[in-house]
């Protein structure tokens, strides 16, 4: 039986060759455009449902801490503490975390046990379903932003390769983790803003950032995306006032907005762990030696947390 870094490795050949044979037949046959995406997402959901009910219970990274959150936000009806710093033998260094998408979690899981009577393995095969859902309402909000940036037909192909089949995001997007909705807000996020700057639009974006940091904090580049983003327009249009105040308003109404939804959750980080972020109980600090063996090291990891994973 193939091991499932085999598995990998095979996947990252097959996905070499699928988006070689996207690139040609966009590129040189009259095929539409329609028919390769479908294809691609047909193909990226039947590899995940493999994966859902195929992957040992658990295999995933930190899946088993997860659910551990889960698991207590079920039973609780309350956010944990957490105790130990991340590296010590138990699953519960992953209680920092911001707290969206576990309590979404619980209430899947909570159904589950109820409707379907689960135990643990299939209350964990429920779990990565509801990830699957995340996937497949996110590819509907990467087409629509397509279509509203008008990008040609090899463009288009070549991202929704990408988001389908990318060997390892296949296996990770049905897993159990924060991630999956943390892309999906990013989703969600790419596509407003393929439909314009308006000024209405800046409370929901505004909620959406909020949403999207308490799914997980490394989604605040999502927030220097937007400012990034309206900086730009006000540099393009900075001789018309009247847009340049738009553009202003909606900035600041947006940054309040994702304050106002952020805040209890930093406030009880401060008040639990004595710093807003609380990366401190969730990390062990690592000292370089000096900035060269820093720089050395932080590239390969950049290298290895991309293609190389693909085939380990």
């Amino acid at each position: 039986m193939l091991s499932f870094e085999s598995i990998f490795l095979n996947l990252g050949l097959y996905f070499g060759i699928v988006i070689s044979g996207v690139i040609a037949l966009i590129s040189f046959q009259n095929i539409e455009l329609r028919r390769v995406l479908n294809v691609c997402i047909f193909l990226g959901l039947v590899l995940r449902i493999f994966f859902i009910w195929y992957t040992p219970l658990y295999y995933s990274p930190d899946e088993e801490a997860h659910v551990a959150y889960i698991d207590y936000v079920q039973e609780n009806r309350s956010l944990p503490i957490q105790q130990n710093i991340m590296g010590l033998d138990n699953n519960t260094y992953e209680f920092y975390q911001p707290p969206m998408y576990y309590v979404l979690s619980s209430s899947i899981s909570f159904v589950g046990e109820k409707v379907f009577d689960a135990d643990d393995s299939l209350r964990l095969i429920i779990l990565r379903h509801f990830s699957l859902v995340m996937w497949l309402i996110g590819i509907l909000f990467v087409l629509r932003a397509l279509e509203n940036l008008g990008v040609s037909k090899l463009s288009s192909g070549i991202v929704m390769c990408f988001y389908t089949l990318l060997p390892t995001y296949i296996f990770s997007s049905v897993m159990v983790n924060n991630d999956n909705l943390s892309i999906l807000w990013g989703s969600i996020l790419f596509y407003m803003f393929t439909k314009g700057i308006m000024s209405y639009k800046s409370l929901l974006v505004g909620l959406i950032l909020g949403l999207s940091f308490l799914t997980k904090i490394n989604t605040v580049v999502f927030v220097f995306a937007v400012v990034s983003n309206i900086l730009l327009l006000i540099i393009r249009d900075r001789r018309e006032k009247s847009k340049v105040l738009s553009y202003l308003s909606y900035l600041c109404v947006t940054l309040f907005v994702f304050c106002v939804v952020i805040s209890p959750f930093l406030w009880r980080n401060y008040v639990l762990y004595g710093s807003i972020l609380a990366q401190h109980v969730a990390n062990v600090r690592f000292v370089w030696v000096d900035m060269l063996e820093g720089l050395i090291r932080s590239t390969r990891n950049m290298v290895t947390t991309f293609w190389a994973t693909s085939g380990r």
